[in-house]
């Protein structure tokens, strides 16, 4: 799961600036023994209420890096009701939003930004006019690389993911 590369490593190869434990000081709690990292961050975003915290913010990362776009939109709504009635997201949730209405049959949650609307045209159009494989990735990787949707897509495998 991709949520993991969100926790600091603790081992002796890998020396880091900060110590781990300034990760779960933010976050409000350290990891149960065998405790899954989304699960983790979903304890830690609970123990500090619906308000956006670093907490809520790595729960809904951990959500996206994992591909769970149907608990991200339940989730998101539930720590940023405001920004989400208002459609002032930051740019990768606001774009996840937008991608999850566009592949779920019944969205449960319909975001709208006309630049982003825009932006995922594009890419679909793009996408459509290349052949699948190496090249397509790397073309759509140089334009549209710092999305949400072209994660989801390519993201860390190097392959598109099945919807």
């Amino acid at each position: 799961c991709s949520s993991a590369y969100l926790l600091l490593p603790h081992d002796a190869r890998q020396h880091l600036l900060l110590p781990p434990d300034s990760l779960y000081q933010r976050l409000g709690a350290r990891p149960l023994p065998n405790e899954a990292p989304l699960a983790y961050f979903k304890r830690c975003a609970h123990l500090q209420g619906t308000t956006p915290s670093v907490a809520a913010d790595y729960y809904l990362c951990g959500l996206l890096l994992d591909r769970q776009l149907d608990q991200f939109a339940a989730e998101v709504t539930r720590y940023y009701p405001q920004s989400v009635r208002q459609s002032r997201l930051p740019r990768y949730y606001a774009q996840a939003l937008v991608w999850y209405a566009r592949v779920r049959t019944h969205p449960t949650v319909i975001y709208r930004d006309a630049a982003i609307e825009a932006n995922l045209r594009d890419y679909l159009d793009l996408s459509r006019t290349l052949s699948p494989g190496p090249q397509r990735v790397n073309l759509l990787r140089r334009s549209y690389g710092e999305t949400y949707w072209w994660w989801y897509e390519y993201g860390s495998s190097g392959t598109a993911q099945q919807l």
